[in-house]
């Protein structure tokens, strides 16, 4: 795949992601012109992605079997690709939706209002990178990894690639996740969380902001959902299209 749109270099962006995090933890990885799939040994289909580099062609488009068969039998994993697809049901997937993709142009940042008490900070250290582990397994929330056993979703050996972790504390408590993977001209944020208690408050536009704006050179982008697209748009993200996510449960 080229990196000629912003979109595609998002694309490319994921698979860094992926696959920096499946390879640091010694779990496998697979690479094909078609597909890049990320294996974390984890029982959630949202930890386990198969990018894919070309649009899936048709309801019978043996690509879907070739992504399963790089998982071991009865792995969860989740397909996404920035193209629509045809109803795959019947080949034991289930739709996640269209979420869509949003883009920040370079620039400052978006003024928006301060919440007293908080702060952001970035994790560097296997300690640190717990907390973020339990925030987003509790904020997203991971059910599938719950209890949360600490280093199952992933451990220091993740840090000091080209993904960065922050946390979000509110009077000394963590309370919100982010990450932020600076690769192919952009920089991708993911993992954004905000425990239960804690939402409605600001804290996950605040480090959605802080990550996005680690290289403020290039363009930050992310996968929203519906329910989170105003609260990006109020950080001068912009909806640009729709991906497709499925996932085998």
């Amino acid at each position: 795949m080229t990196t000629d749109t912003i979109e595609q270099a998002t694309v490319l962006a994921t698979v860094e992601r992926v696959a920096h995090v499946s390879t640091a933890m010694a779990q496998p990885v697979t690479r094909t012109d078609d597909f890049v799939a990320a294996d974390t040994g984890q029982p959630a289909a949202m930890t386990n992605w198969a990018v894919l580099l070309r649009p899936i062609l048709d309801r019978d488009d043996p690509l879907v079997d070739e992504i399963a068969g790089t998982f071991p039998p009865g792995r969860p994993h989740t397909i996404v690709g920035p193209w629509p697809t045809p109803d795959l049901t019947h080949r034991g997937l289930i739709l996640i939706g269209h979420p869509p993709f949003m883009l920040r142009p370079p620039g400052p940042a978006t003024p928006i209002a301060d919440v007293e008490g908080f702060v952001v900070t970035e994790a560097v250290d296997g300690p640190s990178l717990e907390v973020v582990e339990r925030v987003l397994i509790e904020g997203f929330p991971l059910p599938e990894l719950l209890p949360v056993v600490p280093t199952r979703a992933f451990d220091a050996r993740v840090l000091g690639g080209p993904t960065r972790f922050f946390l979000g504390w509110h009077r000394d408590e963590p309370v919100a996740t982010a990450s932020v993977t600076v690769a192919h001209g952009v920089a991708l944020v993911e993992f954004v969380a905000t425990l239960e208690g804690a939402r409605g408050k600001g804290f996950g536009a605040m480090v959605t902001q802080a990550a996005g704006l680690v290289d403020p050179t290039v363009p930050a982008v992310l996968i929203a959902s519906d329910l989170g697209r105003p609260v990006y748009e109020r950080l001068g993200f912009l909806p640009v299209s729709r991906w497709t996510l499925w996932m085998r449960a």
